[in-house]
């Protein structure tokens, strides 16, 4: 706090920088982001015109009936949202560092699928 002193007392903003190092890359902010993500899963059945039969008759071919889920699980030691959501900003390649920036994780879709052949 430098409010009370003199203008010619007060310690620049450059100053503090340079004295902790403030916007310099260390080790306090690095963290393992290692994780394995089960991004996808489908699960599905179809019944064919023999075990429809008794129901339709001969109407219907087949009927498929589908479950898709993405962004189910994510595992890791990761403390943010999602080790996923980080940037390459201020390093301008991937492959020297990543910023978590705060932004959303990919969302939870569950959808569903009926297909009805004749």
């Amino acid at each position: 706090d430098q409010g009370g002193k003199a203008e010619g007392d007060k310690k620049s903003i450059t100053y503090y920088e340079v004295l902790y190092d403030a916007t310099a890359r260390n080790s306090h902010f690095v963290e393992d982001a290692t994780y394995i993500k089960l991004r996808e899963l489908s699960v599905g059945y179809t019944l064919n015109r023999r075990q429809l039969q008794n129901v339709f008759g001969n109407s219907i071919h087949s009927i498929g009936i589908s479950v898709i889920a993405r962004n189910l699980l994510t595992f890791t030691n990761y403390t943010g949202f999602d080790p996923e959501v980080g940037s390459t900003a201020g390093f301008g390649d991937a492959t020297l560092g990543r910023v978590d920036n705060f932004s959303y994780p990919p969302y939870r879709t569950y959808r569903a699928k009926l297909e009805i052949q004749f």
